[in-house]
């Protein structure tokens, strides 16, 4: 299995040299999602240096990881996220990475976004002081507020899968939300039921209350 992976991982290189060029590098892995039945990667995040020497965020989606028939529905979650970042960008003042650029070959859809500096807010959670979280969850329930009047008919935008997991912070500042792939309109209590039944969601308490 090991041997695999260092395969997929030199695959990964040479199309990120043929795609962006020879220049482009992988500084920091930031986060990955393996495929479990399959034991590959079907979504790796890393912190990157282009060409033109700036910083940004590299995300790599294999839509074609697993069965065959899987490909259209990796395909759109992935273009989900990027047109669910255009959106929220253009329409509210949530903290969300610009779209650079996006290139899908025969294997991936590889994602090229700015880069936002900040830490994911559960792997310092239990770090923080209850004013630093209570200014945190201020500013997230006014970015709730703000999805929650795109819609009609009790319906809002939701993010889908948020948590302290795709929070960014910088001490008690929000820096951004993460991870758009599942955003979408939907009832407005969806977000609730989502958020709660999360299996990476840590601290559902904590988000919990900013939904309610």
């Amino acid at each position: 299995m090991e041997e695999l992976r260092e395969r997929i991982e030199a695959d990964i290189q040479r199309r990120l040299a043929s795609h962006f060029g020879q220049g482009f590098a992988l500084l920091e892995k930031l986060d990955e999602t393996e495929n479990l039945k399959f034991g590959l990667i079907s979504r790796v995040v890393y912190k990157a240096r282009d060409c033109d020497g700036k910083i940004v965020t590299l995300k790599i989606v294999d839509v074609k990881s697993g069965r065959k028939q899987r490909y259209l529905k990796f395909l759109n979650i992935a273009m989900n996220e990027l047109h669910s970042l255009d959106f929220v960008r253009e329409n509210t003042t949530i903290p969300v990475s610009r779209v650079l650029k996006v290139v899908i070959d025969d294997q991936y859809i590889f994602q090229i976004l700015e880069f936002i500096e900040g830490t994911v807010l559960s792997s310092i959670y239990d770090t923080l002081d209850k004013s630093t979280l209570s200014a945190i969850e201020e500013q997230l329930r006014g970015y709730i507020s703000q999805l929650r009047k795109i819609g009609g008919d009790g319906k809002a935008l939701i993010h889908g899968c948020l948590g302290t997991h795709s929070i960014l912070v910088d001490g008690d500042k929000v820096t951004a939300l993460i991870d758009w792939e599942v955003s979408r309109e939907d009832e407005e209590g969806e977000e609730l039921r989502k958020a709660t039944a999360w299996p990476k969601n840590n601290q559902v308490e904590f988000i919990a209350n900013i939904l309610r």
